[in-house]
C-alpha cells in the first residue's frame, strides 16, 4: 500500500513502520489501503484482525543514510500513542493540505484539541473517515489539559536521558525541592523545562516557569512568582502571605530559573514549600540553595568521544556531544552530516568545547560558514568564536563570555582575584597549588575553592591518594586568563605556579625519574599540562637550570608514553644552553637525553650524550650520579651486543650504588635497572638460568619501591626467559601481568614486550592468525612510538616469526600481520587477554 501511493517504507522499529510520502493525499491514501487490507486478510480466528493504528503529520526531512532526520516525527510518534487500532488519525497541518484533494467517500472527523505526552501545546486531531473502515472509537488517549506556561523548545534535548530519568524518579518519590547545579551553559533551563513538560499530567494545578535572571535583589523573588501565577498583592497582608494561601492547597510545580544570584531568598523558597504540601520546586543555579530537604543534582558536561581513537561513525554518532553538535549543525546546514572525513574535526571540537551545550550550540551555528575543519582551527581561542546565539535567548546565553561572566560577576573582589589566579593551571591543581599563586589577604584558599566548587567555576577531581584536585572547564579557564591579563597579574602568577613545580620536582625527582615510583608517576601525569606550560615560562625566561630540571621531571613521563620527540626537543634545547654548567641538574638531563636517543634508536647519540654525563658524573664525583650515567652506558652497550662491557659497567654502577642503598632508597631502582640489562645480556647468551635470577633480582628491587615502569618491564624479561625455557603457561601469565601494569598506568613502551610474547605463546598454543596480529600489533605499537623492539624480545620474536611462517606461509603471515599492525591498542590488547586467558586456564 505504501509503494502503489508513491511513499518510501525507511524505517521498522520493533512493531512500529515509518514511511515517507511527497504528498499528503497519497499518505491517507496509502493508510486508508493498507487498513482495508488488514481488516479483509483472512485472520486465525481468535485472535481475529489485527487492530493497527495509523497516523500522519507533514514537516520538512532531511533524508540521510536511509533514514530521515526530521524533528516532527517526535510529534508524529506521540500522535500515533494517542490513537487506537485500526484508526487513522492526523494533525491539523495535514487536513490542511489535503482540503478538497481527498477521494469521493473519504473524510476527516475533527476530534477536538489534545494535549499529547512531551508536548508543550495542544494538537487539533482528526480521524479519517472511510468506506470499510470501522468509524467509532473510543477517546483518544491524549491528557488532561493543565494549566502552564512552558513553551516548546526550539532543540531536542539529547544525552540528558540519565538524567531526566533520575530528576522523574526524585519527584515521584515525594522529594519535592531539586536543584539543578552546573556551570553556564551546562544546558540546566532547557533539561528543566523538559522535565516540565514531562511531568504536566502529575500536576493538575500547573507546571510554572518562573525566569528569575533579570533580578538582582532577592526580595524581588517572592512578587516575581506571585507575579507569574497570576497572584496580587492585597493592601490588608503581605504579598507572602496571600502567596502561600494561594498555594496551600495547590499541587503545581515552579521551575525558578537561575537562582545562583538570590540565594538570599532561598528560606522564602522552603518556607513556600513548608506551607502548601503538594507543591514541588524545581530550580537551576550555580550552586544549591542549602535549603532543607533539597536534593542537588549537579549536571555536568555531555560525554565525549575519546581523545586516543574514534570508535566506528555509527557509533560516534551516538556519543552525545557529537549527537548534539550534528543536530544542531544540521538545523543550520541542512545537508550537513557527520561523515568520515569531518569526523575527527566534529570529535576534537567537542572536546575543546568541554561537552558544553551551549557552547556546542553556538559553534554548530558556525557551520554555515566554516566546515568543521576551518571552525577547529578557529577554536584556539574560544570566547570569541562563540557568540550569536539565537536573538530570543537571554542577553548571557548568546555568547560564552556572557555566561561565565554571570558567575564571576557573583564573586566578592578577593574570590575574582582568587579565580583569576587558579586560571594559570592547566588540566587542573591541588589546594597547595593554589596557595602558591593565590594573592595576599585574608580570604582562606579552602573557602575560595568551595565557593567556586559551589558556584561550579570548578570541579572536583580525583587526586593521587587522598589529595584533592580542582579543574577548570577550558571555556572557563579562556575566561580567567583574559581577567588575569586585564589585572595585570599574569607574569607574577606565571613566576609563582613556575617556582611551586620547580620545588615539586625537588621533591619527586629521587633516583632515575624513568624509574620513579607509582605514587610519584601518578602525580607527574596528574601535572603534566602545568610543567609544560612551567618549562615554556622558564625558557621564555631564560632561566636554564628550571629548564633542566623540569625536564627530568617529565622524563618518567616521556619514557613511559612514548613521548620522545617532546623530550629531546626540551632537554636538547636546554643542554645547548648550558654547555658551560657543570650541575647536576645538567648530568641528569644528559643521561635523560641519551636515554631518549637509546629509545629512538640512535645509539651513537645515546652514547654520546650519556658519556658526556659520565664525565662530569666522575668530576664531581657524585656516587649516585655516576652508578646512574654508568648504568645508563651499560643499556646502551646492550644493544650494541657488548655484553662483557654490561658486565663491567653494571659492576662498577653497583660498587658505587650498593653503598647507598641503605640512606638512599633512590638508588635502589637504579639498581633494578642495572640487573635488568644484566638479564638482558644473559637472555642474549642463552644464559637463561643467570637470566632468571637477574631478572627476578630486577622485579624484587622495583617491587621494593614500587616502581611501575621497573616492574612491568622486569615481568616482561622474565617472560621471556620461561617462555625460551618452555614454560609457556607461566610466560602468559607474566606477559599478561606486565601488560595489565603497563596499560593501566599508561606505559606505553612496555607494550610492544607483551605483544610479541603473547603472539609467541599464540602461535605455541595453535592459534597462528591471532600470533600473527598481534606481532604486527607489537611492531605497529613500536612504530607509533618511534622505539625500536627491546633487545630481549628479539630471540622471543624470531621464534616466534620462525614458527609462524611455517604455521602460515610467507604469504598469508605478511598480510595477517600487516592486518595487526592497523589494530587499535584496545584491540590488540582484547586479542592478548584472551590468549593469556585461555593458556592460563589450561590445566
Amino acid at each position: 500500500a505504501i509503494e502503489a501511493n508513491g511513499g518510501v517504507l525507511f524505517k521498522t522499529v520493533g512493531d512500529a513502520v515509518q514511511a515517507a510520502f511527497p504528498t499528503a493525499p497519497g499518505a491517507i491514501a496509502a493508510a486508508i489501503a493498507g487498513q482495508r487490507d488488514l481488516l479483509t486478510e483472512p485472520w486465525p480466528d481468535p485472535p481475529g484482525p489485527l487492530p493497527v493504528r495509523m497516523a500522519l503529520h507533514v514537516g520538512e526531512a532531511v533524508p540521510r543514510d536511509g533514514d530521515y532526520l526530521a524533528a516532527p516525527l517526535n510529534r508524529l510518534a506521540r500522535l500515533l500513542v494517542a490513537g487506537h487500532g485500526s484508526q487513522i488519525v492526523l494533525t491539523e497541518v495535514v487536513e490542511r493540505l489535503v482540503e478538497g484533494a481527498l477521494e469521493a467517500g473519504v473524510s476527516l472527523r475533527p476530534l477536538g484539541s489534545h494535549r499529547l505526552r512531551d508536548l508543550r501545546e495542544p494538537e487539533e486531531v482528526f480521524q479519517v473517515v472511510a468506506s470499510g473502515l470501522p468509524d467509532q472509537f473510543p477517546p483518544l488517549q491524549s491528557f488532561p489539559r493543565h494549566p502552564t506556561n512552558l513553551t516548546i523548545p526550539p532543540t531536542s534535548l539529547i544525552g540528558r536521558g540519565n538524567e531526566v530519568t533520575a530528576l522523574l524518579a526524585a519527584l515521584a518519590s515525594g522529594s519535592r525541592l531539586l536543584t539543578l547545579t552546573g556551570p553556564g551553559g551546562t544546558g540546566k533551563t532547557r533539561l528543566a523545562m523538559e522535565i516540565g513538560a514531562e511531568v504536566l499530567d502529575r500536576y493538575p494545578d500547573g507546571v510554572f516557569f518562573v525566569d528569575l535572571a533579570p533580578l538582582t535583589d532577592p526580595a524581588l523573588v517572592i512578587p516575581t512568582i506571585a507575579t507569574t501565577l497570576g497572584v496580587r498583592e492585597m493592601v490588608s497582608q503581605p504579598l507572602f502571605q496571600t502567596l502561600s494561601g494561594f498555594l496551600m492547597d495547590k499541587t503545581m510545580l515552579l521551575l525558578l530559573d537561575n537562582f545562583e544570584r538570590l540565594l538570599a531568598a532561598a528560606p522564602d523558597v522552603g518556607a513556600l514549600l513548608a506551607t502548601s504540601a503538594q507543591l514541588a520546586v524545581l530550580a537551576t543555579s550555580r550552586g544549591s540553595l542549602h535549603v532543607r530537604g533539597e536534593r542537588e543534582f549537579p549536571l555536568l558536561p555531555l560525554p565525549l568521544p575519546a581523545a586516543d581513537h574514534l570508535p566506528p561513525l555509527e557509533v560516534l554518532a551516538q556519543v552525545p556531544a557529537v549527537a548534539l553538535f550534528v543536530d544542531l549543525a544540521s538545523a543550520t546546514q541542512p545537508n550537513f552530516s557527520l561523515t568520515s572525513e569531518n569526523a575527527v574535526a566534529v570529535s576534537t571540537i567537542c572536546r575543546h568545547l568541554d561537552g558544553l551545550p551551549l557552547a556546542i550550540e553556538l559553534a554548530a551555528a558556525r557551520v554555515k560558514v566554516l566546515p568543521p575543519a576551518a571552525l577547529l582551527a578557529r577554536l584556539k581561542q574560544r570566547l570569541p568564536l562563540l557568540t550569536g546565539g539565537g536573538r530570543d535567548l537571554p542577553a548571557r546565553q548568546r555568547t560564552m563570555r556572557d555566561a561565565i561572566a554571570w558567575s564571576y560577576d557573583l564573586l566578592t573582589a578577593e574570590e575574582q582575584a582568587l579565580f583569576r589566579r587558579l586560571a594559570v593551571f592547566a588540566g587542573g591543581f591541588t589546594l597547595d597549588a593554589a596557595e602558591a599563586v593565590a594573592p595576599e589577604g585574608d580570604l582562606s584558599i579552602l573557602d575560595g575553592v568551595g565557593t567556586f566548587v559551589e558556584q561550579s567555576l570548578l570541579r572536583q577531581m580525583p587526586g593521587v591518594g587522598d589529595e584533592p584536585r580542582y579543574q577548570m572547564l577550558e571555556t572557563v579557564r579562556e575566561f580567567g586568563l583574559e581577567e588575569l591579563v586585564r589585572a595585570g597579574e599574569m607574569d607574577d602568577t606565571q613566576q609563582r605556579r613556575g617556582e611551586y613545580f620547580l620545588q615539586l620536582a625537588d621533591r619527586l625527582i629521587l633516583g632515575s625519574p624513568l624509574l620513579m615510583n607509582l605514587e610519584n608517576l601518578t602525580r607527574v601525569v596528574a601535572e603534566q599540562d602545568n610543567v609544560r606550560l612551567a618549562l615554556t615560562w622558564f625558557d621564555r625566561r631564560g632561566e636554564i637550570e628550571a629548564v633542566l630540571k623540569l625536564s627530568t621531571l617529565l622524563s618518567g613521563l616521556w619514557f613511559a608514553q612514548g613521548l620522545y620527540q617532546e623530550g629531546v626537543q626540551w632537554v636538547e634545547t636546554a643542554l645547548a644552553r648550558s654547555r658551560d654548567v657543570v650541575s647536576a641538574a645538567r648530568i641528569r638531563a644528559l643521561v635523560v637525553a641519551g636515554g631518549l636517543a637509546r629509545f629512538q634508536g640512535d645509539y651513537d647519540r645515546a652514547e654520546n650524550l650519556i658519556a658526556e654525563g659520565l664525565t662530569l658524573a666522575r668530576e664531581i664525583d657524585d656516587s649516585f650520579l655516576l652508578g646512574e650515567a654508568l648504568t645508563y652506558t651499560a643499556v646502551v652497550a646492550l644493544r650494541r651486543g657488548h655484553y662483557e662491557q654490561v658486565e663491567e659497567l653494571v659492576a662498577e654502577a653497583h660498587g658505587r650504588l650498593g653503598t647507598l642503598a641503605g640512606s638512599l632508597p633512590e638508588a635502589i631502582p637504579v639498581i633494578g635497572l642495572g640487573l635488568l640489562g644484566l638479564a638482558a645480556a644473559s637472555i642474549m647468551q642463552e644464559q637463561f638460568d643467570r637470566a632468571a635470577i637477574r631478572m627476578q633480582g630486577a622485579i624484587d628491587h622495583f617491587r621494593a619501591v614500587d616502581s611501575a615502569w621497573g616492574l612491568s618491564d622486569a615481568q616482561a624479561g622474565l617472560a621471556a626467559i620461561r617462555y625460551c625455557t618452555g614454560d609457556i603457561p607461566a610466560a602468559a601469565t607474566l606477559y599478561w601481568e606486565s601488560l595489565q601494569r603497563a596499560h593501566a598506568m599508561n606505559i606505553w613502551s612496555v607494550l610492544p614486550s607483551s605483544f610479541i610474547g603473547l603472539s609467541a605463546v599464540a602461535v605455541a598454543s595453535g592459534q597462528p592468525e591471532v600470533a600473527a596480529r598481534l606481532l604486527g600489533a607489537a611492531e605497529g605499537s613500536a612504530a607509533s612510538l618511534g622505539m625500536p623492539i627491546f633487545t630481549r624480545d628479539l630471540p622471543v620474536r624470531d621464534r616466534a616469526i620462525d614458527a609462524l611462517t611455517g604455521a602460515l606461509g610467507p604469504e598469508r603471515l605478511a598480510v595477517v600481520r600487516e592486518a595487526g599492525r592497523g589494530l587499535t591498542r584496545e584491540a590488540a590488547i582484547a586479542e592478548a587477554q584472551a590468549v593469556a586467558a585461555a593458556v592460563m586456564s589450561t590445566p
